[in-house]
């Protein structure tokens, strides 16, 4: 929750996951503050409401989906005990273009997914103290509406995701994360499609002085 609020992309991060298997790629994800207010501020309490320009892919037996998005974040601190928060977001946004495949459709190029507008909705809580991030929780879900031939679908896309950090040394930390991905397709003359994968990551985490 810091940066400055006013100045667009003052706070920037990127991520990504690689996979051994086909795709390497499975994740990639970018979010960039465009602009932010503060609502309100005490010794305990800290609120505030930025937007944000987001880029997100995904590629997992769950669901393949790819989007550009700009969304209305509110974040609130909270400090419960000595050096304890509790962070929470919670995010409304416009999908300006998104795209995930069609179970059913293949154009002659080649094209076997559809595009479209649509909205998202995210959550997200993480317990911590210090820089130990020891409990999260985070949820997102999309809406695409099919613009693109054939038209009659839209899709939902959800992911849910747990994570926990195990404290090593002062600054290194065992990360252990559980996912859930999964996509609920809705076509009108074919039968509906729902498809779910769930993945596990462990990685380390350095901090930096």
């Amino acid at each position: 929750m810091s940066g400055n609020l006013k100045k667009p992309f003052s706070t920037f991060d990127v991520s990504g996951a690689i996979s051994t298997a086909i795709p390497n790629l499975t994740r990639l994800q970018s979010s960039g503050d465009l602009y932010g207010w503060h609502l309100s501020k005490s010794n305990t309490t800290k609120h505030l409401i930025n937007l944000t320009l987001n880029y997100n892919y995904f590629d997992n037996p769950g669901f393949i989906y790819g989007g550009t998005s700009i969304n209305s974040r509110l974040l609130s601190h909270y400090i419960i005990w000595e050096r304890t928060n509790i962070v929470t977001n919670f995010g409304l946004g416009f999908i300006a273009m998104g795209a995930t495949p069609n179970d059913y459709y293949s154009d002659p190029e080649g094209r076997n997914y559809d595009f479209g507008p649509g909205v998202t909705i995210n959550f997200g809580a993480t317990m911590s103290k210090s820089n130990w991030k020891y409990l999260g929780i985070f949820y997102t879900f999309n809406l695409i509406w099919t613009q693109s031939t054939p038209r009659e679908s839209t899709h939902h896309l959800h992911i849910l995701w747990l994570n926990t950090e195990i404290p090593i040394f002062t600054t290194f930390f065992l990360n252990i994360g559980y996912g859930l991905y999964w996509r609920n397709s809705f076509y009108k003359f074919e039968e509906d499609q729902n498809r779910r994968n769930s993945v596990g990551r462990i990685s380390v985490k350095y901090m930096f002085y």
